[in-house]
């Protein structure tokens, strides 16, 4: 319960006890004191039930937190145990070059056991490997660029005129301003070639993080570096 809860209900209780109670009752003989005195002692109740309820909710919001951390670890802990998937392991978003997976699948993607481990996370779960030995290559391709973005500003001199009867003059400028935002387009996209199922393939994936990521952990394969040990 919020604290200005109880200072309300304490500050009604108090007010009804002092004034309103011994009009009712004829009390007003019995003393102002005494009345005030038992609304302090109400409002001390009050505040004891408050901070008691608070730390009861506080307790439960926090042993729930634990119960679902403690689940995460869980099921991290038996990914690990049952498909080598690193605690942290990152995700890239999939987008086609690999039949047995699907169309914009989330998988998470570690280097280990030799292999190039696929893994989607999902109701039915499913690993994949592709032996270091079978990547040809990996590389990054398109751009990221920036594109103004324009809106407003689109009044004629006539509507201007008409919202600035209708609004004012200040309201009818900004109603007319135009508003520039800068709008970053990132078309970059991973590419895996590699030999899967006996067959060249290549693997697409949105964005750089994957090849950041492989560059960290499989330089070698690059498509520069590999182009320049040949």
């Amino acid at each position: 319960m919020h604290w200005f809860m109880l200072v309300f209900l304490w500050g009604i209780v108090s007010y009804t006890l002092a004034t309103v109670i011994p009009d009712i009752f004829h009390l007003r003989n019995v003393g102002d004191g005494f009345f005030w005195t038992v609304a302090f002692f109400i409002g001390i109740i009050f505040t004891i039930w408050g901070v008691h309820i608070e730390r009861r909710n506080a307790g439960e919001k926090i042993r729930e937190e634990n119960h679902k951390k403690e689940k995460e670890n869980s099921i991290k802990q038996s990914l690990l145990e049952t498909y080598g998937l690193p605690i942290d392991c990152p995700s890239f978003q999939y987008l086609n070059g690999y039949s047995s997976i699907s169309n914009k699948a989330s998988v998470n993607i570690w280097v280990g056991e030799n292999s190039l481990n696929l893994l989607i996370n999902g109701e039915d779960i499913q690993k994949y490997q592709v032996p270091i030995d079978n990547i040809n290559f990996y590389s990054v391709k398109g751009d990221m660029k920036q594109e103004m973005e324009t809106k407003g500003g689109n009044m004629s001199v006539g509507g201007t005129v008409i919202a600035e009867g209708m609004l004012g003059t200040a309201a009818a400028m900004k109603k007319n301003q135009v508003v520039q935002n800068i709008k970053t387009i990132d078309e970059r996209k991973t590419i895996i070639n590699a030999i899967v199922d006996g067959k060249n393939s290549f693997i697409f994936f949105d964005g750089a993080d994957l090849y950041n990521y492989l560059l960290e952990n499989l330089p070698e394969k690059e498509q520069s570096f590999v182009a320049m040990n040949k």
